[in-house]
């Protein structure tokens, strides 16, 4: 067996050394330098006023923008770090107060989820709020709620004792409609046969619709938020004038015989009523006694 020798033992260590500082470099040199990863700023999506807001209104889709945004970009523009992210918790809900457009929204921003603002406070100024009934369709079968704009009908019945007609007339125009029964949220659902409304009038209405309360039937008429226009044929309708019905005026009678009168009125011929006859006091100052039967005609058709 050849033994090697001491330097022999040498040089191949040397050689394996070389080796491997060799292996490594070659290694060092073909991998890659590493690069360095730099995370983006993380975006969230921010729910926006697209309009300037005010309040007592439900909000729709138009009135939100979503906009993607990071904390810097949210800190820069002076948003407050905690606002409503879904837009679901903001579509329907009324705000009591208002917000520009670009404001985000957060809780306090907006009334109790189905409730709004108090009929107080809806009130402008000089205004009042009068609760009237109504009959059967008399809200436009449900679709007249708190915040519509409505004109009042009113359908007055038939009074013989007055020679009133059933008569039918546009009471007010281009009212506020406050509340539907007990419910004052704007916009919301109301019965289809509400029993009574509430409305934002002036004093003189107020006293107009409580002079006609008890004679006959309020309903009412819906119309555009944005219709100013004013009814110039509002005046009184009865049915034979929209039949185009020829009328007969009647006219009236005082019959005086004796210390009584009866008043007794007369249409087409005959006699239509007759007021039970009253004890009249009417005696001659200079005699002392009562006058001779009379009967005294008034003509209420040609002012006789």
């Amino acid at each position: 067996m050849t033994r090697l020798s001491p330097g022999t033992i040498i040089v191949v260590i040397f050689a394996i050394l070389f080796g491997l500082v060799g292996a490594y470099s070659v290694k060092a040199y073909l991998q890659p330098e590493p690069v360095e990863v730099v995370e983006a700023p993380t975006a969230v999506v921010v729910p926006l006023a697209s309009i300037d807001l005010e309040p007592g209104r439900p909000l729709t889709m138009s009135d939100v923008m979503l906009v993607r945004l990071t904390r810097e970009q949210i800190s820069k523009r002076g948003l407050p770090n905690e606002f409503m992210s879904n837009p679901k918790h903001i579509i329907g809900r009324i705000l009591r107060e208002p917000l520009v457009k670009g404001e985000s929204f957060g809780p306090t921003n907006f009334y109790p989820e189905g409730f709004g603002p108090s009929v107080a406070q809806r009130l402008r100024p000089g205004l009042r709020a009068i609760t009237v009934a109504l009959q059967g369709t008399g809200a436009v079968h449900g679709f007249a709620s708190a915040g519509s704009t409505v004109d009042v009908l009113f359908r007055a019945k038939s009074q013989s004792n007055r020679d009133l007609p059933e008569t039918t007339v546009t009471l007010l125009e281009n009212v506020e409609v406050l509340a539907i029964d007990n419910n004052s949220v704007p916009g919301s659902q109301t019965s289809k046969d509400p029993q009574t409304v509430t409305l934002a009038v002036t004093s003189e209405q107020a006293r107009a619709l409580k002079i006609a309360e008890g004679n006959g039937i309020f309903s009412l008429s819906l119309r555009s938020q944005n219709d100013p226009t004013r009814d110039e044929d509002g005046g009184a309708t009865t049915l034979a004038q929209l039949l185009n019905i020829p009328q007969t005026v009647p006219f009236s009678s005082e019959i005086y015989r004796g210390g009584a009168r009866q008043k007794v009125t007369f249409r087409d011929g005959s006699v239509e009523s007759a007021d039970p006859a009253t004890v009249t006091i009417n005696r001659d100052p200079s005699r002392g006694v009562v006058p001779a039967a009379r009967t005294q005609v008034s003509n209420q058709a040609n002012g006789r």
